[in-house]
């Protein structure tokens, strides 16, 4: 295997996954689960991203388009509720992959 390049999930003990890489291939590191500081942005913001590096811009778009279309409702209906009355969520994901 000869990769000119590794997309690879953001993940908060990332120095484990580098030294495991040769330096020599650039890494791209993006968050696709929206877990991240951006939230559900990001999951946005990663696909642009990916739509830029495969040269598959007219995708992203459509996808970024999708996803406003169903997104951007969802969330004017939760800014709409008060935040006492809102329902608490805890949501936990790990991988052992490393």
């Amino acid at each position: 295997m000869d990769p000119g390049l590794i997309i690879a999930h953001t993940i908060p003990n990332k120095e484990n996954l580098y030294v495991k890489l040769p330096l020599e291939i650039p890494i791209l590191g993006l968050d696709c689960t929206g877990g991240g500081p951006c939230g559900i942005d990001s999951i946005r913001d990663s696909v642009s991203i990916l739509g830029y590096v495969l040269n598959a811009r007219e995708e992203a778009v459509r996808y970024q388009e999708w996803h406003d279309r169903y997104v951007g409702p969802v969330e004017a209906r939760i800014s709409e509720i008060p935040q006492r009355e809102r329902v608490r969520v805890y949501l936990e994901s790990t991988s052992d992959t490393i």
